[in-house]
């Protein structure tokens, strides 16, 4: 006997979906549910392990004068010999004119 399948309707269509949605809804709930158990033991743990970084006294540190601030370059003050120049400038040229109204080298 050979049987012969039918689709279903579509309300049964529409009622086997809403069950694989609300399935799929009740597990993305416990998989939340798990991640922020697990999201709490983490922040217990860290803040047994070690203080937090804004519970330091940070009086300490802004009271430090940082080397990096009074450093300043002068870069047009800088010596370039002519040889260098042209080394530079080669190594930056690529031999192509760079403009955006030259329509052959139009980038798409």
């Amino acid at each position: 006997m050979i049987e012969i399948a039918f689709d279903p309707s579509p309300s049964q269509k529409l009622e086997q979906r809403e069950q694989r949605a609300q399935k799929l809804k009740e597990r993305l709930r416990g998989e939340q549910q798990n991640l922020h158990q697990r999201l709490e033991e983490l922040m217990a743990h860290s803040t047994v392990e070690r203080p937090r970084a804004d519970s330091l006294d940070s009086s300490r540190f802004s009271s430090e004068h940082s080397e990096s601030e009074d450093v300043e370059v002068d870069v047009e003050g800088l010596p370039c010999s002519s040889s260098n120049k042209e080394d530079a400038t080669a190594a930056f040229s690529t031999g192509q004119e760079h403009s955006y109204s030259n329509i052959s080298n139009f980038w798409i």
